[in-house]
């Protein structure tokens, strides 16, 4: 439901963030702003494009973050590395039983026909899956001791792909839409940033709670350009349960970031409006995050949001999810 009580106040203290001044121009006030277009963001919108960022000077650790990397790898990336990986370690072993057929008499595999790759091959997928049909086996100490290490190499990958699986798949995920718009208007008042997101899921979450902040280029005394993240105080950060709606609001006052700023000067600015939600789903029983954020073409002034919150004769209340992101003509 939409929810809207005052919390005190305070001056926000600015937070630095990594920047490269001398690569950044100093806006010129005096000029005409250039026409809108799709600038890089802290926080990339789902669906839409998202800016190449080149990062230099960083260290690469591969092996050290091998798992964090395939956490956060799409499910057809994922797939894609799992077969790779398969087809590898067969490859590999099936080369090795190939070539010890050759080189060491009464070593090998039986049944296997000489010089047909493609049997060792698929020998060699029995014996990393452990099926065993029996139609071929090795001979000699050297190949069961190949075939001793590729039972223990697959034992190791199917318990290292099922765990990452079951792990990726159980992760808690959030499922809230974010308006597409935020508006700043004086309808309660007073001068008020407004947004407002929904829970797509259906059930609660408990102990809801939101902040907001705002990104933007301070001209820094020499000229330079910092960019920092500034406190948004919320009027309510934190609710008991959310289960349909919830609309944030920022009051504009004088401690605010935002006094006395214009639509012109939100741009001129680069300013990013990122909000972020945390909370326990009630149906997964886990924290769940997630996290929006508007340029300065996505905050509409003096306007207003549709009322998605309609209740009926009967006391039947609806609740028009298809409205989130409409404003009012």
């Amino acid at each position: 439901m939409d929810n809207a009580a005052s919390q005190s106040n305070s001056t926000p203290e600015p937070d630095i963030i990594e920047f490269e001044p001398e690569t950044v121009p100093v806006p010129d006030e005096t000029k005409p702003l250039p026409p809108h277009k799709f600038r890089p963001r802290l926080i990339a919108r789902p669906g839409k494009p998202t800016p190449r960022v080149v990062v230099r000077g960083r260290r690469k650790h591969w092996s050290g973050d091998i798992y964090a990397q395939l956490m956060d790898a799409t499910w057809p990336r994922l797939v894609w590395i799992f077969v790779a990986t398969f087809l590898a370690i067969n490859t590999t072993y099936a080369i090795a039983f190939f070539a010890l057929a050759d080189w060491w008499p009464g070593e090998g595999i039986s049944h296997a026909r000489h010089g047909v790759f493609l049997d060792y091959f698929f020998f060699s997928v029995q014996t990393l899956a452990t099926i065993g049909y029996g139609g071929m086996s090795p001979e000699g100490i050297i190949a069961n001791i190949l075939v001793t290490l590729e039972a223990v190499t697959g034992f190791t990958f199917y318990a290292l792909m099922t765990g990452l699986i079951f792990t990726k798949f159980s992760r808690p995920t959030a499922r809230v839409t974010f308006s597409e718009r935020a508006v700043i208007n004086n309808d309660l008042g007073q001068r008020h940033l407004i947004l407002r997101l929904i829970n797509d899921r259906g059930n609660r979450i408990v102990d809801a709670e939101a902040a907001l902040f705002a990104m933007k280029d301070d001209v820094l005394p020499d000229g330079t350009i910092m960019r920092r993240y500034y406190d948004l105080t919320l009027t309510r950060s934190k609710v008991p349960i959310m289960q349909l709606s919830w609309s944030l609001m920022h009051l504009i006052d004088e401690a605010s970031p935002l006094y006395g700023e214009t639509a012109d000067s939100l741009y001129r600015k680069n300013v990013e409006i990122i909000v972020s939600i945390s909370g326990l789903d009630e149906s997964l029983s886990s924290t769940i995050h997630t996290r929006y954020s508007y340029m300065s073409e996505e905050i509409h002034f003096d306007r207003s949001f549709e009322g998605i919150l309609h209740r009926k004769e009967d006391n039947t209340l609806e609740v028009h999810y298809d409205k989130i992101h409409d404003l009012k003509s």
